[in-house]
C-alpha cells in the first residue's frame, strides 16, 4: 500500500434546500438529518482508501447565497464537483446547469476539458412528488459527459458511491496531469530535483 496521504478538495454545490449538508454529513458521519440550518461554508473530512492510496477527503458544503468572490474561490480550489438537485424541484435542476456553466467559466476552462463532476439528485424516496425525471437527469449528465447517481439521504442509497467515483475521477484525472507534466520535462531536458 502506498504510505503516501493524497489531499483532495471536494465542492458540493447546488440549490437551496437540494441536501447538501445532508449529504456531506451522511458521508463523513453517518447522519442523517431531519432539519438543518446551513452555516456558510461548512468543512468535513473524511481519510478514505482507493486503489491502493490514502485519501484525505475536504469535502466544503458551500451556501447558494455566499458571495460570488468566495464562490468563486471554491470553484478554482476544488479538485473535484459533486452538483447536486432535487427531484422534487426543477428549479433545482435548472440551477445545477448553471453552476455547472459557472464551473467552466471560472476555471477558464473549455467545456471538452474534463474537470471532475459528478451530477447527484437527491430525495429519491420523494417520487410522489417528483419534477424531474431521472431520464432527464441521465441525459443531461450524458450531454456533459459526467457520471450520474440518484441517492437518498434518509436510507444512505448510494451516498458512499457518490464520493467514490468522483474521488476515483480525480485521481485518475490528476494522474494523468503529473504523467503529462513528467513527459514534457524529459522532453524539455528538464530535470526536477
Amino acid at each position: 500500500m502506498n504510505s503516501q496521504v493524497f489531499s483532495l478538495k471536494i465542492i458540493i454545490m447546488g440549490f437551496s434546500g437540494v441536501g447538501k449538508s445532508s449529504v456531506a454529513l451522511n458521508y463523513t458521519h453517518n447522519i442523517i438529518l431531519t432539519e438543518f440550518n446551513q452555516a456558510h461554508g461548512d468543512e468535513f473530512k473524511k481519510t478514505i482508501q482507493i486503489n491502493d492510496h490514502t485519501i484525505l477527503l475536504e469535502i466544503y458544503d458551500t451556501s447558494e447565497d455566499e458571495f460570488v468572490a468566495l464562490r468563486n474561490q471554491y470553484i478554482k480550489q476544488g479538485d473535484g464537483f459533486v452538483l447536486i438537485y432535487s427531484i422534487t424541484s426543477k428549479e433545482s435542476f435548472e440551477v445545477l446547469q448553471q453552476i455547472y456553466e459557472d464551473i467552466y467559466q471560472v476555471r477558464k476552462k473549455e467545456y471538452n476539458e474534463h474537470i471532475p463532476i459528478i451530477i447527484v439528485c437527491n430525495k429519491n424516496d420523494l417520487e410522489d412528488d417528483r419534477q424531474v425525471t431521472k431520464e432527464e437527469g441521465i441525459n443531461y449528465a450524458d450531454s456533459i459527459n459526467c457520471p450520474f447517481i440518484e441517492c437518498n439521504t434518509k436510507t444512505r442509497e448510494d451516498i458512499n458511491r457518490i464520493f467514490e467515483v468522483l474521488t476515483i475521477d480525480v485521481l485518475e484525472h490528476k494522474e494523468f496531469i503529473t504523467e503529462e507534466n513528467e513527459a514534457r520535462k524529459k522532453q524539455k531536458g528538464c530535470c526536477a530535483v
